[in-house]
């Protein structure tokens, strides 16, 4: 497949470059998500129905035009990751790496058979990390674990029984959490209390936070001041800068900032479930936005579906249509965005549904400064 390029008022064929699904997957899905790590690309794959034989997936990065197409495998091996097999993936909603050797990935689960979960793999062996190491998150069954934690505490009065249920899959009502983790940062901040992951949900007012090496997650209630509008955050969009995390929702065009500083200081056994973070209205976007990342510049980036368009806010400016910058309008090569991310030069792409048979388009590359800059 070519795409037709316009150069000199000459017209000019370009191969385009793309994922090949079909060896593996007839019908090929969607993908919906993507880590890079290096030259190698982990995919999220969307599930069609339950025979479906794999939802996460390893390609070489960036896509190679065609005749050459990317490499294309089952990731971590050629395990069918079917319905049913709950130790694997199987409905992957967001992976990302843990600045070190892990790839950590946010699975929804599906239905009633396997509940949502957390899976850790070791990226240079391909191995899933097991209790016995490091890492204590080799499947953490999130969905009604918590409460059924306080009651078996209740009834044994003991704490060693953490351990024993999250290593068994837990059969409770799933439907609690089913559907709606979104979204999911590492925290590659190093501290002596170790990595740190928040998962997004549809839920309003609630955000989800993982502590890798004990492997205990907790919920916090964000907050607003009171003299705002009552706006109640949402988390199901999450893009971590610094020592911020900004929070946003694909249903409104609020933007919310939460200072990590407290969160990263704090300990899965000093933080109760009932805490409280303050998060801080940032401002309006232009639209829902689709798609959401900083870049090391403090550029945070995000594209409207409406328009078809992309579009950057220097986050040291109020959050004002003339803080932003008009980065790609095309209804062709922005048809749906499903993410935005960063490659290795740390340069901005769209995942999306393009036309012309490729997965990924190139947004941007950093800017160093703003037009009038304003140093005051």
């Amino acid at each position: 497949m070519f795409s037709l390029l316009c150069c000199c008022g000459l017209l000019v064929l370009s191969p385009v470059s793309a994922w090949d699904l079909s060896p593996l997957l007839q019908p090929a899905p969607e993908v919906s998500h993507v880590t890079l790590f290096g030259s190698r690309a982990f995919l999220s794959l969307s599930r069609h129905d339950e025979q479906q034989k794999y939802s996460l997936v390893e390609a070489t990065w960036p896509e190679r035009p065609r005749p050459f197409l990317s490499y294309i495998r089952p990731f971590p091996n050629k395990e069918l990751q079917m319905v049913g097999n709950c130790s694997h993936a199987q409905r992957p909603v967001s992976t990302d790496w843990d600045g070190i050797s892990h790839l950590v990935v946010l699975d929804a689960g599906w239905q009633n058979t396997c509940s949502p979960k957390v899976l850790i793999y070791h990226i240079f062996t391909n191995k899933q990390v097991s209790l016995s190491q490091d890492l204590l998150v080799c499947k953490l069954f999130l969905c009604c674990l918590q409460w059924q934690i306080q009651e078996e505490l209740q009834r044994t009065q003991t704490k060693s029984v953490i351990r024993e249920i999250a290593l068994q899959p837990v059969r409770v009502d799933f439907e609690c959490l089913s559907g709606k983790l979104t979204a999911l940062v590492v925290d590659t901040v190093t501290l002596p209390i170790g990595t740190r992951a928040y998962m997004g949900e549809t839920r309003p007012g609630k955000l989800a936070i993982l502590d890798l090496p004990t492997g205990r997650w907790w919920e916090v209630s964000l907050s607003t001041s009171p003299f705002i509008p009552p706006v109640t955050p949402s988390s199901s969009q999450l893009a971590l800068s610094g020592h911020h995390l900004y929070l946003a929702s694909h249903h409104s065009d609020t933007l919310f900032r939460l200072n990590l500083t407290d969160l990263r200081s704090s300990t899965p056994s000093s933080s109760p479930n009932n805490q409280t973070v303050d998060t801080k209205l940032e401002g309006t976007l232009l639209g829902p936005p689709r798609g959401l990342v900083v870049d090391p510049r403090g550029s945070l980036y995000y594209c409207l579906a409406r328009d078809y368009v992309c579009v950057s806010w220097d986050i040291h400016r109020p959050l004002r249509a003339e803080s932003h910058r008009v980065l790609l309008q095309s209804a062709d090569l922005l048809p749906r965005v499903h993410q935005l991310f960063l490659d290795l030069q740390k340069q901005v792409w769209a995942l999306t549904d393009n036309n012309n048979g490729s997965h990924c388009v190139h947004i941007s590359r950093p800017v160093l400064l703003y037009p009038n800059w304003d140093l005051s």
